[in-house]
């Protein structure tokens, strides 16, 4: 048993003191304060975690946006090689760069948690589709080969063609 010496009746005391039942009611009577304090930390938390979110949706939609726009340039040039409109080689080697370029950013950015699972399926759709051309798809070989695009592959693609929308 801690004996204390009590401040105020300056006697060893077993915490039997008035002093320290006056500071028990003390603790008590500010319960209410206690309260006010959790609710503001539980508020305070939940408002960074519900910014966090928007943040991150606002982040997704410049993404989405961004990368469609680039693709809505690429879109055409890429049906021009494909219908044997374009046929200068350093014209495509340009065009499918900038095209496969968009995939790998788009695949990164995925990979990242930055492009919704559904999303990203579409567009591994849309890039195999691509591929089925013979100019996009011996391209894309040599490309494969030299492993330029940050990790994306055929096998990626194809995995994400299986996401389903």
């Amino acid at each position: 048993m801690v004996q204390i010496l009590c401040v105020h009746c300056s006697v060893l005391t077993n915490n039997n003191c008035f002093l320290n039942l006056y500071l028990e009611d003390w603790r008590q009577s500010f319960s209410p304060i206690r309260n006010v304090c959790r609710y503001s930390t539980y508020s305070t938390a939940l408002y960074f975690v519900q910014k966090q979110k928007l943040e991150e949706i606002k982040l997704f939609k410049d993404l989405f946006a961004e990368f469609n726009c680039r693709y809505d340039r690429l879109n055409g040039k890429i049906s021009d090689i494909k219908s044997k409109k374009i046929t200068d080689s350093d014209q495509i080697t340009k065009i499918l760069d900038d095209y496969f370029n968009l995939c790998s950013e788009e695949y990164l950015f995925y990979k990242e948690g930055r492009i919704h699972n559904l999303v990203w399926g579409a567009w591994c759709r849309g890039i195999k589709e691509h591929l089925m051309d013979n100019i996009i798809n011996a391209y894309w070989e040599k490309a494969q080969i030299e492993n330029s695009y940050y990790g994306l592959t055929t096998e990626v693609i194809e995995e994400g063609t299986r996401i389903k929308t």
